[in-house]
């Protein structure tokens, strides 16, 4: 069956947890000078683990001043390289954009033609050196509050400050719930892997149909429910409380079909066709402009133990634009 949730009109429901894919604020050179100061700081903390600038006491342990280094180096060389990937992007966007400037899909995202596939080892691996990164800036709080954490780290009984280990208590859990999870995201890979969605055309356009086929899907076949969404997302960054700017998604449109286990069962192969009627009304994909707006294929299926989810960005344009948005 197929429930239609948005009327017609561009309502805007508010999506909650949702990964921002879009032109984000900090990009290009900004992001690149942004970075340089941490990168700086992180190498004075590497010269004073490596004793050529002094520490400023002997109760400071190598393994504290380290961590430091490691927080300060890794966002410093994240926020670089993320602004010199981000600024080479946009180069080749301009450059294919005046070549093809009436074929967006050319310019406007690195589409594979062929199909769409999550990247789930990728992110898997990020996180995991997120967290390794949070540990590093939780390991001086922990140290100075409660003298030594660890048997194997040199205690201070100077260090020790009650106040800031009050504080530092909730970042712990949080850090232990980010292990939880992150934990929880290598098991369902490691049951499920990457998952594809291959295109029977490329691009699909506003007012016609996407039809695509789900690969992999005799792992599925024991869910109780599998649900296939197709989502027109808009991405915009708002300013909210105290000027701070926040990135907020929301659903323009949103299209579901729902398949009980009893039609699960019968799929034939190893393949799942989709179809979707596209509307006229949404916007086309627009990746590159700010705010962006781009369609989402979601597939969730309800299956004992570990749920199933994965996430494709779809090509989706529309015939009549013969420009590019600012």
């Amino acid at each position: 069956m197929t429930e239609k949730v948005s009327p017609t009109g561009l309502p805007r429901r508010r999506l909650t947890g949702h990964v921002l894919r879009g032109a984000g604020m900090l990009s290009g050179f900004p992001a690149m000078f942004l970075g340089i100061p941490f990168l700086g700081f992180g190498g004075i903390f590497l010269l004073m683990v490596a004793g050529i600038i002094p520490a400023g006491g002997n109760d400071k342990p190598n393994l504290i001043v380290g961590a430091l280094a490691a927080v300060f180096a890794g966002v410093g060389l994240w926020l670089f390289l993320h602004g010199a990937v981000t600024k080479i992007k946009s180069l080749i966007s301009d450059y294919r954009y005046r070549r093809h400037p009436d074929e967006p899909w050319i310019w406007d995202h690195r589409w594979n033609p062929r199909m769409a596939r999550t990247k789930e080892g990728r992110s898997i691996l990020l996180g995991f050196l997120f967290v390794l990164l949070f540990a590093c800036f939780l390991l001086p709080f922990n140290w100075w509050a409660f003298g030594s954490p660890f048997s194997w780290l040199p205690a201070s009984n100077e260090c020790s400050n009650p106040v800031v280990g009050v504080v530092i208590i909730p970042f712990d859990l949080v850090w232990l719930f980010c292990i939880g999870y992150m934990v929880y995201a290598l098991v369902r890979y490691i049951k499920y892997g990457n998952s594809r969605l291959h295109f029977s055309s490329f691009p699909f356009y506003l007012g016609g149909e996407l039809r695509a086929t789900l690969s992999r899907v005799g792992r599925l076949r024991r869910a109780r429910t599998l649900t296939i969404r197709l989502v027109c997302v808009e991405e915009t960054f708002e300013t909210r409380e105290k000027n701070r700017s926040a990135g907020m998604c929301y659903a323009l449109y949103e299209d579901k079909q729902v398949l009980t286990a009893k039609e699960l069962r019968e799929i034939q192969g190893r393949t799942l066709p989709v179809a979707f009627p596209l509307p006229f009304y949404p916007p086309a994909t627009r990746l590159t402009a700010r705010p962006s707006y781009y369609w989402e294929v979601v597939v969730t299926a309800d299956i004992k133990g570990i749920d199933y989810e994965a996430v494709f960005l779809v090509p989706v344009y529309d015939r009549r634009e013969e420009h590019r948005d600012s």
